[in-house]
């Protein structure tokens, strides 16, 4: 394929303090006191092996074992928290990239990174970019340093809270630029640990007694076409996704969180214009094959591998009204969507 410098790839995710917790109560150790994060890491979610969590109950009426296997999975790190703080606030900023004190810590407080870099060289090989191959490290960096601008502060942006929407972009001919959004910060106090957090943030639309608004989810009017790396990758050549919302908007609806689901020529469902979907069907939520032309998602992989949901062919003629769906992406998590009736 042609190189078109008019587009670049993209990558949206989330990044999230609380993913990464300080735990409140210090262990002691060879006489030594450490500090331990309550954390996701790679163990959890999509090791190298890719060995999917099973999940022990089809149903989701509990996640003990789920929580279990989260919070047994931490990263220590052998200092007080004050003197770890400390330490880190006392060196420049590049001094703690090349010590790596400030990457330990932040590494772990963005959603699934290593797959996000993984997906970004994919799309470069494809395109046949003549580009170097992206590291983890590199991104973080990046990542890193425009989360400071924004903040403003290193310090505030150790110790605060609130989650940001991160997008990469990254041009035919390298340049890669990192833009930082805030997010609302969620009240979930009753959140104790990272394990809690993940799963009330997350992956509340799979929880039997979710009380959020559902989004209202729109069935398109017009196909798009499937045969483009345009929808299989994540790119800002998005007209077929910014057409299908232009004709969602002008349906009336009081709805405020909305999305538009889309299919292919075939009325094979593929995802809706910001997320990957999945329909409940034969006892187990459904998601469509990458065949159908539909983004292939880091949380659409995660859930996966996790055994959370499976694929298969949904038909667009399928869909019920009132039906409800799955939506999710790598920054919102999976929430509830209801097809409009």
């Amino acid at each position: 394929m042609k190189t078109d410098s008019a587009y670049s790839i993209l990558s949206t995710l989330r990044y999230d303090p609380k993913l990464a917790q300080v735990a409140s109560d210090q262990y002691y150790e060879d006489d030594g006191i450490q500090m331990e994060f309550s954390t996701p890491t790679e163990t959890l979610f999509l090791d190298k092996q890719d060995k999917g969590y099973v999940a022990s109950n089809t149903e989701w009426e509990n996640f003990s074992e789920f929580q279990k296997e989260f919070d047994q999975a931490n990263f220590s790190v052998t200092s007080s928290s004050t003197a770890f703080f400390k330490s880190l606030l006392d060196c420049s900023y590049s001094d703690n990239l090349k010590r790596g004190g400030l990457k330990d810590l932040m590494f772990y407080r963005f959603l699934f990174l290593r797959q996000h870099v993984t997906r970004i060289n994919l799309a470069r090989d494809y395109f046949h970019w003549n580009v170097s191959t992206l590291s983890i490290s590199k991104l973080l960096e990046l990542l890193i340093l425009s989360l400071q601008e924004t903040v403003g502060d290193l310090q505030q942006l150790i110790s605060d809270v609130r989650p940001y929407k991160m997008r990469v972009l990254i041009s035919a001919s390298g340049d890669i630029r990192v833009e930082a959004h805030p997010l609302p910060i969620l009240d979930l106090s009753s959140s104790s640990t990272a394990s809690e957090y993940f799963i009330n943030t997350l992956l509340k639309g799979m929880l039997p007694d979710d009380s959020t608004e559902p989004y209202t989810a729109f069935i398109d009017t017009k196909p798009i076409p499937n045969n483009t790396p345009f929808t299989t990758f994540k790119t800002t050549q998005r007209e077929h996704y910014t057409q299908a919302r232009e004709r969602m908007i002008q349906i009336e609806s009081n709805a405020q969180k909305r999305e538009i689901i889309v299919y292919n020529e075939l009325d094979e469902v593929m995802e809706g214009s910001i997320t990957n979907i999945a329909v409940y069907r034969n006892g187990t939520f459904v998601t469509p094959p990458l065949s159908t032309g539909c983004l292939c998602g880091v949380f659409r992989y995660y859930l996966l591998k996790k055994n959370l949901i499976n694929v298969a062919n949904i038909s667009a003629q399928e869909l019920k009204k009132g039906e409800t769906v799955l939506l999710f992406n790598g920054v919102m998590g999976c929430v509830k969507g209801i097809i409009a009736k």
